[in-house]
């Protein structure tokens, strides 16, 4: 048997393994795991090594599992070795391919995840979409014997990171900081989360740099509420839209240049004081993301 664990979202491809690992010990026992249970690197161990491992019969049990992680990393003609191999498989070995890369059309023509598909089970773990992210953390809450407010959730989901291997460490911080109190809620989180206690204008700017207006816009809030200066945070996106306007990812020619003139009347309405700090930015982020979505 053959199995594939291939995504994006590295904390999705480790929770199947860990499953399947938990099940096949349940099953098989384990008896001798530094032989039964084999361990390997596609960016360190050679194709022919890993093949051996899965020919090689287990000791004093019906099963063997091979794990090899980051097989991404194998190179074509170790791909092209192990692809043969698991167009038939020893029966006695459970090799197990774990993919840090989107299960997309690429990835399925590669001779090697292909032909596993045949021979085995191939398992995608796409990145949960924005709105299902609060419930992956309330789930993994639940894991953790605690429970968390909707609010919170939604919060975490928001600030806490981009991918869910972030997430995860900010749900472990959660967990110790609430203590023996077993529901989390919206304060908690604002106390725990990283962003709080690192981020800085330029860490604004650099996220306005690669177009994650989300997250820009979560720093700024913070950059305010500590007394950051609403102008310098306005001259700090004006500078990263400059600089994407020169680049081939850049906004188009009219939403360029009502962005421009957004900003220059944002200037007047801060300077002036007539203007809500979080009105004015919210608008300036929503025409870039608008923006940049649009290409």
């Amino acid at each position: 048997p053959v199995y594939v664990f291939a995504g994006d979202e590295e904390t999705l491809v480790q929770e199947c393994h860990h499953r399947l690992k938990t099940a096949f010990i349940k099953r098989f026992g384990d008896q001798n795991p530094d032989f039964n249970q084999s361990k390997y690197y596609g960016d360190r161990d050679s194709a022919e090594k890993i093949v051996e491992s899965c020919q090689t019969l287990p000791l004093s049990s019906e099963m063997k599992m091979t794990t090899v992680h980051r097989a991404e990393k194998l190179s074509d003609s170790g791909q092209e070795y192990i692809s043969e191999y698991c167009a038939a498989p020893n029966p006695s070995t459970c090799l197990t391919l774990l993919w840090l890369a989107r299960p997309n059309e690429t990835f399925m023509r590669k001779s090697l995840p292909s032909v596993a598909a045949k021979n085995g089970v191939l398992v995608k773990c796409w990145k949960p979409y924005e709105d299902r992210r609060p419930a992956w953390i309330e789930s993994k809450m639940k894991e953790k014997g605690k429970t968390i407010t909707r609010d919170a959730a939604a919060l975490l989901s928001q600030e806490g990171g981009d991918s869910l291997s972030e997430l995860s460490t900010e749900l472990d911080k959660l967990v110790l900081f609430i203590g023996e109190r077993n529901e989390a809620a919206v304060q908690d989180v604002k106390e725990t989360m990283s962003f709080s206690r690192e981020s800085s204008p330029w860490d604004f700017a650099e996220h306005l740099d690669k177009g994650q207006f989300r997250k820009a816009g979560a720093i700024l809030e913070h950059c305010l509420s500590q007394g950051e200066e609403p102008i310098r945070m306005l001259n700090l996106l004006a500078n990263a839209c400059k600089r994407n306007a020169d680049s081939v990812n850049g906004l188009p020619e009219g939403k360029e240049a009502d962005l421009f003139r957004e900003i220059k009347k944002a200037d007047l309405l801060l300077k002036s004081g007539h203007g809500t700090e979080s009105a004015v930015f919210e608008r300036l982020l929503l025409l870039c993301s608008s923006g940049r979505r649009g290409r």
